[in-house]
């Protein structure tokens, strides 16, 4: 094949329908070579003729391929990380800038050692509670994914514990290539008070 399109579909009330799994960021077409716009248009053209509803997010860069149905574009934020460290944080906005004083007010600790468990754990008991669609399986599907992408060497758990020890936010990030993509997040109420996930982001950057 030159090109495949992963697709998911589901079936509710009898009508067919195609998703975007959640914690899954892009599920375009997937393909070694630079396809035409023509050759993307045909692939999800064919791809939703069976469904009455479908949800697809398309790769960066995809161009001005028309997608079946309504297209919708979103902000994908890319930070070249060739640049040292102080270009980049010269290159930050104010508010960045601002943020990440504030965060040097409070003693806390960046770490590793966090399990995706805890993340999760985190995650529910914060912005989880408000997104009730979340099933037990949806969350089960999520720490699967994370282990398969640690046990492939393939991304990292990064937290950020306060001066008692306690976990006030954390991230995951999956290593693809030459790219860090920011997967995962969880935060709380002190972490948020305390700037936490933009120090998470900065020590990043820094090394």
């Amino acid at each position: 094949y030159r090109a495949v399109l992963p697709i998911f579909p589901r079936r509710k009330w009898g009508i067919g329908y195609h998703f975007r799994p959640f914690w899954g960021q892009q599920f375009g077409v997937i393909s070694n070579e630079m396809l035409q716009d023509a050759e993307y248009e045909a692939i999800y053209q064919v791809a939703s003729r069976d469904a009455l509803y479908f949800e697809w997010v398309g790769h960066f860069g995809m161009g001005d391929v028309k997608w079946p149905g309504v297209r919708t574009d979103h902000a994908n934020y890319v930070l070249h990380l060739a640049p040292s460290y102080q270009q980049i944080y010269e290159g930050y906005a104010k508010n960045t800038h601002r943020n990440l004083r504030k965060a040097e007010n409070w003693k806390m600790a960046v770490s590793s050692d966090v399990s995706p468990e805890a993340l999760i754990s985190q995650f529910r008991a914060n912005r989880g509670k408000d997104l009730s669609h979340l099933s037990e399986d949806d969350y089960a599907r999520l720490k699967h994914l994370l282990y398969v992408i640690i046990h492939r060497g393939r991304g990292q758990s990064r937290a950020i514990y306060d001066e008692t020890n306690t976990l006030i936010a954390g991230a995951f990030f999956a290593f693809h290539h030459n790219r860090i993509v920011f997967l995962f997040s969880s935060n709380t109420e002190i972490g948020k008070e305390r700037r936490a996930m933009f120090k998470i982001l900065d020590e990043l950057i820094i090394e």
